[in-house]
This record gives C-alpha cells, sequence and structure tokens, in this order.
C-alpha cells in the first residue's frame, strides 16, 4: 500500500514516463491488475497510447477507465447488474414530476418551471450538489441565515423542496449517475479486482468530495496508487500560501491526499519531479515553451525572438472560425507535408460548433473525429440489431 505523486511542467513527460512504467510491469506481472483512471473524453487516446508503447501492442491486464466506467467495471465483476441508473433525460422528467406535485410549496421559483430549459438547469444544479457531498439540510440550515437577501433565501428554500422531492422519487428506484460512486464506495471493499491492484490517475488538476471519498476507500486496498499533476518544477508541492498562487489547486490535491494517506497510516513515496519541457513536446516550438514557462507567472520574462508557433484570429462567428480552421488545414497538408492525424481542432464548446463541422469539413474534404459523447440508443444499427432480437 502506496502513494505516490508524479510532477512536472505541461509537456515534461509525466504521462510517457507513467505509462513505460505501467507497461513494464504489467508484462512482468501479468496476474496483476493495472487500472489507468483519465476523465471520460481522454479514455481512447489514452488506450492508443498504452497500445502503442505495448511491446507487442495488446494491454492484457491494463484497463483505461473513467470514474464512471470503473464503478460499472466492477458492478460486472461483482455480478451486480441489478442497478437503475436514471440518465439526464429521465432526471429532467423526475424533476418535472416533482414540480407538478410540489407546485403549492414553490414561490419564487414556480412561475420559472414552465421556461424553456429551467428544468434543465435545476437539473444540472442538484447534479453538482451530489458531487459535492451538498446535503437538502445543510442548504435549508443556509437558506436560514440572515445575512442573505430574503428573495435569495426563498430560492434556496425553493431548491430545497426540489431537491428533496427528487430525493423522495428516487430512493429504493433509481441511482444517478452522480451517486454511482457511492454505490462504488460501499462494494470496493469486496472487489477482487481493485484489491492489490495499481492505479494510475491522470488528466487531473483535483477531485471532487465524492472522488476523493473513493480515494480514501481505494488507498488500503490498492497496492499502489499514482496519481499526475502539473505543477512546475521549481515549486515546493507541500507549501501554500493562498489561493493566489498558479499552482494552488494541484497543492491542494497533493496536501489532501497526503492527509488521506496520514489517516490510513499508507506510506508515501517520495514524488518524482519531471521538468525540461522544452526538450521533451515543445522542443520543435520554442514559443510554447518559453510561453508555458512564463505565462501568468508574478516574475515573467519578455521574448525578443520572432514567434512562429502561436498566431490568433479573429473572426465574426464559430462558423466563419471553422471555414478559417479547414483552410489552414488544407494548406498545412498541401504545402508543408502535414498528415491529418497531426492536427487537431480544441474548443471548449464542442456544441456550438459541432453543428458546422459536417457541412465545412465536407465541403473542404477533411476526413475527422469528433470526440464526443453521443447515445447508443435510436442509432439505426443498434435499432436494427434489437429488431433482429424481438
Amino acid at each position: 500500500m502506496a502513494l505516490q505523486f508524479i510532477l512536472g511542467n505541461s509537456g515534461s513527460g509525466k504521462t510517457k514516463y507513467m505509462f513505460e512504467q505501467v507497461v513494464r510491469e504489467a508484462g512482468q506481472n501479468p496476474s496483476k491488475n493495472y487500472l489507468i483512471i483519465v476523465p471520460e473524453q481522454f479514455t481512447l487516446q489514452t488506450q492508443q497510447t498504452l497500445v502503442s508503447l505495448a511491446p507487442n501492442q495488446a494491454i492484457m491486464n491494463i484497463d483505461v477507465l473513467s470514474f464512471k466506467r470503473l464503478a460499472y467495471r466492477v458492478f460486472d465483476d461483482m455480478g451486480m447488474r441489478d442497478l437503475r441508473v436514471l440518465e439526464e433525460t429521465g432526471k429532467n422528467l423526475v424533476l418535472r414530476k416533482v414540480a407538478q406535485e410540489k407546485e403549492d410549496s414553490l414561490t419564487v421559483l414556480r412561475p420559472n418551471m414552465s421556461r424553456m430549459g429551467y428544468i434543465g438547469e435545476l437539473k444540472s444544479l442538484i447534479s453538482e450538489m451530489v458531487q459535492y457531498n451538498i446535503t437538502p439540510d445543510q442548504l435549508e440550515k443556509y437558506s436560514r441565515s440572515e445575512k442573505l437577501p430574503p428573495s435569495f433565501a426563498a430560492k434556496i428554500r425553493d431548491i430545497v423542496t426540489m431537491y428533496r422531492g427528487f430525493e423522495e422519487y428516487m430512493q429504493g428506484n433509481y441511482v444517478t449517475a452522480e451517486e454511482i460512486l457511492n454505490v462504488l464506495i460501499s462494494v470496493a471493499d469486496k472487489s477482487e479486482l481493485l484489491r492489490d491492484s495499481v492505479l494510475v490517475f491522470d488528466e487531473f488538476t483535483g477531485f471532487t468530495p465524492i472522488q476523493n471519498r473513493l480515494l480514501y476507500k481505494l488507498l488500503p486496498i490498492t497496492d499502489r496508487i499514482y496519481v499526475l499533476l502539473t505543477m512546475d518544477e521549481k515549486e515546493n508541492p507541500y507549501e501554500c500560501s493562498g489561493e493566489h498562487e498558479l499552482f494552488y489547486l494541484t497543492k491542494k490535491t497533493v496536501q489532501s491526499l497526503s492527509k488521506m494517506a496520514d489517516e490510513l497510516q499508507i506510506s508515501i513515496l517520495k514524488p518524482v519531479l519531471l521538468g525540461d519541457s522544452r526538450n521533451k513536446r515543445f522542443c520543435d516550438a520554442p514559443a510554447l515553451s518559453f510561453m508555458e514557462q512564463n505565462l501568468f507567472r508574478a516574475w515573467y520574462q519578455k521574448s525578443n525572438e520572432p514567434v512562429r508557433e502561436i498566431s490568433i484570429t479573429n473572426l465574426k462567428d464559430p462558423r466563419e472560425e471553422l471555414i478559417f480552421a479547414a483552410r489552414e488545414i488544407n494548406r498545412l497538408i498541401q504545402q508543408e507535408g502535414y498528415r491529418y492525424r497531426d492536427i487537431a481542432v480544441v474548443t471548449g464548446a464542442v456544441d456550438t460548433y459541432s453543428s458546422y463541422v459536417d457541412e465545412i469539413f465536407g465541403k473542404y474534404n477533411i476526413p475527422y473525429f469528433m470526440d464526443q459523447t453521443t447515445e447508443i440508443l435510436f442509432h439505426p444499427f443498434i435499432e436494427f440489431v434489437r429488431a433482429i432480437l424481438e
């Protein structure tokens, strides 16, 4: 039982270092389980990286999972197939029903319940509260604070009414996706998959309270837990002067997990510190390396060198932006010898751009893969298979 942090600058090779070690160890210990936990959107990319590193391009005892997939993997391994999980559409329907039943108890929120998208926003709020272990009782206590404006306190009380009604309906019937980890926490110590396994957590800055509770449960069960975090190599992970620090979230995570390990008497191995990103990810992009070293720093330098790798283009709307991106991709392919697999278009608002992608990239004959979760139900092929079975 041990905990170890792998720390370093962005692009310093933390993931490669850890994955090479995991692949090597997995080959030497074929009976041991190695579980790589990453956010949902990184699972495919991580699988591809691990397969490329494996000597025979096979990762037999290495699984790449998100927190949610880890739960389902454990449930499946333990034969727990009777869980009824309520998805997003189902939550909206339940909250609509609760709003109708509790209409007389609602005050400020009552006129808004029929507005388009309002139930969806309420659902997101309740989901967030579940993830952060905020209960209706805590909210109700907060609403009684004399410092709150009366209208805001009334809103909080209405949210408590909806939250309680939602919980009452769910009890004994369904569990939500956010509560899946609570179920996993209750059965983790009985899982043969988790017992004596090696877990690696990558691409996280920090963890929600419910994820921290799961980590607390996993520390004494597993053989080792590795946590990869981005932090400047010159920083001390165990010293933090306040929220104003650039790597405050990383340090908070290190200190939180270290405290858990101390409480459980789990040994904390010496952290691995990696730096020198200019000779790794940014070896061909000195401007990006310089920016990584100076961006958001209190004491920064200015570069007088010509910049090739970074440019900013301002366009009027998402459609124009995608047209510009498509033309730039074609220029890189035709004139500079790039391949499509060398290029990524990254956005924090996939829904805003996705409706234009097929039209614009189709027009410019650009093949693409959109890394977006899609519902498997109602897909024509799935409906075809279901129809055959019926």
